[in-house]
């Protein structure tokens, strides 16, 4: 392998190099980067979220033109047109969980929720090619709004019946395990074929890499935020800049 082969696929822009991910299920962490991009550009403006109506408005319109034009990638890339709707959902969901409560609200939320739709079914074509399988567009569209559904009413229950600590930590794993159960999952079922009792293997394999997804959150994610967190609020003191009471909300949290 040669260098910069080798720097692409450690990058987080590999598609743009022409390189493939260390880990097929990084793809996201791409377009996550791009839209943190874009919000702190608006944010450095004063635009967000005071103008967050006009940006959503503006960026589906952007997402229709292309996605029904030319589907240029690099629209896809730099507006993010294959997931506008899906992030214009989560913006407006926040809006509503901070209580507000207007038509315009609405109005946007629905064409949020159905560009959403539009663009689940529009990767299809896409997914069957890169996967050899078939989706059907109802189960697809089916799958999209439930799962908006739960978002939605995920954020208006203020307390569970179970241990801090516990939903804490149910919490805290989802990244790590994002981050390690593809191609570790694969690595492991591919090493371990032919078997006779694929359940159990699966099972086990699941199991022992939540196990390590809590180890990585407990011992490396939180002494690492917890580090981070202090040394830019020391820094942001020293400049002057007065931390935000909220920021220690949860800090007395203890963790399973």
């Amino acid at each position: 392998m040669n260098v910069a082969h080798g720097a692409s696929q450690k990058s987080f822009f590999n598609s743009l190099l022409g390189q493939s991910y260390v880990d097929t299920s990084y793809w996201s962490l791409v377009i996550e980067i791009v839209f943190y991009a874009w919000v702190a550009a608006f944010l450095a403006l004063g635009l967000f979220p005071r103008r967050i109506d006009a940006i959503i408005l503006v960026w589906l319109g952007i997402t229709f033109a292309n996605e029904l034009t030319i589907d240029a990638p690099i629209f896809k890339k730099l507006f993010m047109a294959d997931d506008s709707g899906f992030f214009a959902v989560g913006l407006l969901i926040y809006e509503y969980y901070r209580g507000r409560r207007d038509l315009k609200l609405y109005g946007i939320f629905a064409l949020s929720v159905g560009t959403s739709v539009f663009q689940a079914i529009h990767k299809l074509e896409h997914l069957g090619v890169h996967t050899g399988g078939s989706f059907d567009a109802r189960i697809v569209a089916a799958i999209c709004l439930v799962s908006i559904v739960v978002i939605f009413f995920a954020t208006r229950i203020r307390k569970l019946p179970l241990p801090a600590g516990l939903v804490l930590a149910a919490g805290g794993i989802t990244y790590p395990l994002y981050l390690l159960h593809m191609q570790m999952g694969y690595t492991i079922l591919a090493a371990a074929a032919p078997v006779d009792n694929v359940e159990l293997w699966t099972a086990a394999i699941v199991s022992g890499t939540v196990v390590m997804a809590w180890a990585t959150w407990r011992f490396i994610e939180r002494p690492t935020h917890r580090w981070t967190k202090a040394s830019m609020t020391a820094s942001a003191e020293n400049l002057g800049w007065k931390s935000h009471p909220k920021a220690r909300v949860g800090s007395d949290i203890r963790p399973v």
